[in-house]
This record gives C-alpha cells, structure tokens and sequence, in this order.
C-alpha cells in the first residue's frame, strides 16, 4: 500500500511551516545523472562482443573451407597428372586469402545493412529519455504535493531562480 508523503505528514501531525521547493533544468539533470561514459562502454561491448562472434564464426568457416579446398584439389590416384603437395598447399591458401578476403567484406557490409546493429546515438537519446521520463514523473509528484500544502494553507517557496549550483542555494538554504 502506498500513501501519498503529503497525506503521511498530515497524519502523522509533522505538518511543515514552510516548504522551499527547488526545481532543476533538464540540461542540468542531464549533466547531473546521466553518464555518457557508462552509456559508450556499453556501445563498446556490445560491438566487441557482435565483432567477435563474426570472427569465431569467419574462423570456423575458414576451416571447413580449407578442407574442403583441399578434397578438391587433392588429385585421384589414378590421375594421370598429378600435383605436389606444395603445388596444392599454394593452390588451397591463395584461394581461401582471396575467399577470406571476400567473407570479411560480406561481412562488413552485413554489419551495416544489419537492423539489430546497435547506434550510439540511438543508446544515448534512449537514455536521456529514460531520465526525461523521471523528471516529468518527479516533476507531477512535486506539483500535487505543492497543490496539496497549498491547500492546507503551508507557505510554499517555489520558483526559486539563481544562477549558482545546486549544492550552493542547498547549503545556503540549511544555513
């Protein structure tokens, strides 16, 4: 059960005198609670982590490749002409360098056209939001708890404007 904290300080008869309410901007919320740091470090991961599945993925692709290469050049022994072993081991490696080389571009380009593909920008405004989405929650809690002292005739301080920090017109106001 969740009761309302103007309806508990009525209740419980600890009714302020006075209420100074401090509101902040969103740009100062934003420089306050959000961390673009922890927000890039998730980017990060998550890209390191996609670019190494790709290239465990490439790497065993790679394998399966080179042997199959090999049982395609590997001559019958009833062949009439046959290769060396380092006629076919240059054979297998330059084809599987130039199929290496086409798999990475395929995979960049996969990469890109990829919906799942996550965006840094993307990531940040979705955090911002998220702390938009606080601020208007706290800011309709705020309003019906100053509606509600107004009511119960408690001077109410609001709107205080300044220019200094937060902690500074907090200090001062304790003071």
């Amino acid at each position: 059960m969740s009761v309302p904290l103007h309806e508990l300080l009525f209740e419980s008869r600890r009714t302020p005198e006075i209420v100074v309410v401090l509101r902040c901007k969103e740009e100062s919320t934003f420089k306050r609670c959000f961390d673009e740091k922890k927000t890039t470090d998730e980017y990060n991961a998550i890209v390191k982590k996609r670019k190494e599945a790709r290239d465990k993925q490439r790497s065993e692709d790679k394998i399966a490749k080179r042997e199959e290469l090999f049982k395609e050049n590997t001559p019958d022994p009833e062949a009439e002409e046959k290769k060396s072993a380092e006629e076919i081991s240059n054979i297998v490696e330059k084809a599987l360098t130039e199929w290496e080389n086409n798999r990475i571009e395929e995979d960049k380009q996969a990469e890109e056209d990829d919906p799942e593909k996550p965006v840094l920008a993307d990531m940040i405004e979705a955090e911002k939001e998220k702390l938009r989405a606080l601020r208007e929650k706290d800011e309709t809690m705020l309003n019906e708890f100053v509606e509600y002292l107004t009511e119960k005739k408690v001077k109410i301080i609001d709107k205080v404007m300044t220019e200094v920090s937060a902690d500074y017109v907090h200090i001062k106001i304790i003071e």
